[in-house]
């Protein structure tokens, strides 16, 4: 079956609190006139501004200015897939949860024939300037292989994060110490210095 040129994917990643939903939430209720989808986990914690949403169901979100907002209900690459068929679609972003790594969601558009369906155009870490060492030098749960929760430190994925990305957006500006602010972008420059950087609020 021949597909039409792959639609270009983003994930977004970044840890709990850096300002992925808030990235979203202005994604999603800019009038820029193209047909975006966005693939959350929840839809509660996108919180969609009622006004903007011209038709809704338990699973899809769609939005007055073309976008569509859908949870991610069964496996990625269905949900890809599924995506891929909707006529007129220009890109898709993926929110991946805060403790999630770069690379596992990444190699989902390796499998069966996503290549020829959608590509992988960009992996968008968020980070939190005005916390991100102090939650570096933190720890946090995770769930092992069978599901129960783990204590371990946090530094390993948010270098994780960091590492495997093309797009930084040091986010929270604002509110971070300018000592802070240098820092991190040494820090992202030494681990990752292919990766654009952008200082947001």
């Amino acid at each position: 079956m021949k597909f039409k040129s792959p639609i270009p994917v983003s994930v977004l990643v970044g840890f709990l609190g850096a300002g992925k939903t808030s990235l979203l939430n202005h994604l999603l209720s800019a009038n820029h006139g193209r047909k975006i989808a966005v693939i959350v986990n929840e839809f509660g914690a996108v919180n969609i501004d009622s006004r903007l949403i011209r038709h809704t169901t338990e699973k899809v979100i769609q939005m007055s200015n073309g976008c569509i907002c859908c949870t991610l209900r069964e496996d990625l690459l269905t949900e890809l897939k599924n995506l891929s068929r909707m006529p007129d679609l220009e890109y898709i972003l993926i929110e991946s949860t805060g403790i999630a790594e770069p690379m596992p969601v990444a190699q989902t558009f390796y499998m069966e024939d996503l290549e020829e369906r959608v590509r992988l155009d960009s992996i968008i870490s968020v980070v939190d300037a005005a916390n991100f060492w102090q939650i570096f030098n933190g720890d946090g749960q995770r769930p092992d292989a069978d599901g129960s929760p783990v204590t371990e430190p946090l530094a390993p994925l948010l270098v994780n994060q960091l590492e495997f990305t093309n797009i930084v957006l040091i986010n929270k500006t604002d509110l971070a110490e300018p000592d802070d602010i240098s820092n991190l972008d040494a820090f992202i420059q030494q681990l990752n210095p292919d990766a654009r950087s952008h200082h947001t609020q």
